[in-house]
């Protein structure tokens, strides 16, 4: 959500591009929003201007959003802006304000639970159900996982419980419930692992005894690479068939000699299909079962506390929509659907939108590629990305890029355009300046932004003196001792340490930093109330900005106590 663009005013009008996305009337419009570029405030204006311009009622409109932080916001910046038509003199904006509390303006599961609340029969579901909250559905899974593994190993098949073992049970319960989550997510009511591909095993060695011929036929005399390889073709050519996962393992190589890339990929695929013929075969069909068992507990145990879990909401709506009667009435109830975060939503989640477009519906989805941050939700990005080919190709569809970007000042937005490009390539959309900077840059007035790089590969043959926390790659210790160092070069220019914010996105190698900055003479220490430098994460920065804009917020408050900032 973009922070800079607040409520409508006389002083705040839309840019050129914002302004073709709020009137874009094609009946299928996909709205590629950067960074920053003001997508909310674009949502808002196109909703306002429907209901209050073009006379559509609010129920004839859905807007999803994807958390109840950001429904909330589009909710009351909607409300807001009613309200500043309703002082201009806008009869219908005034009318509107009344009802607004009713509006479909929610997230996708927000959306399933009223459509299943308003036909829990159709649906199959119980109409008292309840909607479990993450902790809850995890009890229940892991309740459900305990269960399947003691019906999995109860009647002492050796094989199981070898595979329990070697893989131990918090790894079988991860990949059996990130399986399960994965299925679902893709619209699987009975999630069940499909039946593999035969493993071509006696193929795949044929071809790395044939590639590494090939390969010792290229490789000079005095090639470091040789030895291995002959010893490859003589035990393949020896073997044959017979040889083991453990034996080819030992045939693989690193080497980048001209001519082993083939060799190496053969090797590798040698190695799959052979472990997929003997005990990957017997663990993926382990793996089969344990899901079977696990999903129907899982369906038991929610069952038992009458609750259904965010998955739920959306198969069963999906379900739900695609019976006739039912479909027919949403899809005839909604002209417009506008859809934001659109990157980070999955099949299932398609499948739902598709299934309420009606013949006169229009759509329109706001999103980035460079923004997904769902994946481990499920999120698809290949869903985006067909969707943007088919609109753009549809004669009948519309793609609108927003590129202007408002948050930041422009020397910031030159630097991520040129660390873009360079990483991503020409795919790669460039920001653009949306905001005339206030005054010079902060600083020396010569470097605004400077990008401090490390190299990840070639620290071993360097002695940077191990932190505390030994455990430290290598790279990330080099990384802390080029930043203590830039930052002591900084303080002896003239720069206060209290004007210093040192923000890390996690508290992993916490200790190589602290380490760095000591060995600088740069410890960490708060300042008078005025400000602090510490290591903290991106979180309590927001939580210190939400008490001071909220000091009822009582999650922001927590998290803000719990920050050394507060030295509490």
């Amino acid at each position: 959500m973009s922070t800079a663009t607040s409520e409508r005013t006389e002083a705040r009008r839309p840019t050129p591009e914002q302004e073709a996305a709020i009137v874009a009337s094609a009946p299928r419009v996909l709205i590629e929003a950067g960074a920053g570029s003001g997508k909310t405030g674009v949502m808002v204006d196109r909703y306002c201007r429907l209901v209050c311009d073009r006379g559509v009622a609010p129920e004839a409109v859905l807007a999803i959003t994807f958390t109840e932080k950001a429904a909330a916001e589009l909710r009351e910046r909607v409300r807001a802006e009613l309200a500043r038509r309703a002082a201009d003199g806008s009869a219908r904006a005034a009318e509107l304000l009344a009802s607004i509390g009713g509006a479909w303006i929610t997230t996708i599961h927000g959306f399933c639970h009223r459509v299943l609340a308003a036909h829990p029969v159709a649906a199959g579901v119980d109409p008292r159900f309840s909607v479990l909250d993450p902790a809850e559905a995890d009890r229940a899974a892991r309740e459900a996982f305990d269960d399947a593994l003691e019906v999995f190993v109860g009647d002492g098949d050796p094989e199981r419980e070898e595979t329990v073992a070697a893989y131990g049970t918090e790894a079988l319960r991860e990949m059996v419930v990130d399986a399960h989550e994965e299925l679902r997510s893709r619209g699987a009511r009975t999630p069940r692992l499909p039946e593999p591909p035969p493993a071509e095993a006696a193929a795949a060695l044929r071809r790395a005894a044939e590639v590494a011929a090939a390969t010792l036929a290229e490789l000079s005399e005095s090639s470091k690479a040789r030895p291995q390889v002959e010893r490859a073709l003589e035990l393949l050519r020896a073997r044959g068939e017979q040889i083991g996962v453990d034996e080819l393992a030992t045939l693989r190589s690193k080497s980048t000699a001209k001519g082993m890339a083939e060799y190496c990929e053969a090797i590798d695929d040698a190695l799959a299909r052979v472990a997929e013929a003997g005990e990957g075969g017997t663990a993926y069909r382990h793996m089969q079962e344990l899901l079977r068992i696990f999903a129907g507990n899982y369906e038991e145990a929610k069952a038992r506390r009458r609750g259904l879990d965010f998955e739920d909401l959306q198969l069963l709506a999906a379900g739900l929509l695609d019976q006739d009667a039912v479909g027919r009435s949403y899809r005839a109830r909604f002209r417009h659907v506008m859809i934001d975060e659109f990157q980070d939503t999955n099949r299932l989640q398609l499948r739902l939108i598709e299934s309420l477009r009606g013949p006169e519906t229009s759509l329109v989805v706001v999103g980035d590629l460079l923004q997904s941050i769902y994946g481990f939700r499920h999120a698809d990005l290949d869903v985006f990305r067909e969707q943007r080919q088919q609109i753009g190709a549809d004669p009948k569809g519309e793609t609108i890029e927003l590129s202007g970007n408002f948050r930041s000042r422009p020397e910031v937005i030159g630097a991520v355009n040129a660390l873009g490009g360079e990483l991503i390539g020409d795919s790669y959309q460039p920001l653009s300046v949306g905001l005339a900077p206030d005054g010079p840059p902060p600083g020396d007035g010569v470097t605004a932004v400077e990008l401090l790089l490390t190299r990840k590969a070639g620290w071993d043959d360097f002695d940077l003196e191990p932190a505390v926390d030994s455990g430290t790659p290598p790279h990330y210790l080099a990384e802390a001792r080029s930043l203590a160092r830039r930052l002591r070069e900084l303080v002896d220019s003239g720069v206060r340490r209290g004007e210093i914010v040192l923000l890390l996105r996690a508290f992993t190698h916490l200790g190589a930093y602290e380490d760095s900055l000591a060995r600088a003479g740069l410890r960490p220490y708060v300042v008078g109330g005025r400000g602090y430098w510490s290591q903290q994460q991106v979180s309590d920065v927001c939580a210190l900005l939400a008490v001071i804009a909220n000091p009822l917020d009582d999650q922001a408050l927590f998290g803000a106590l719990a920050s050394p900032a507060c030295g509490v």
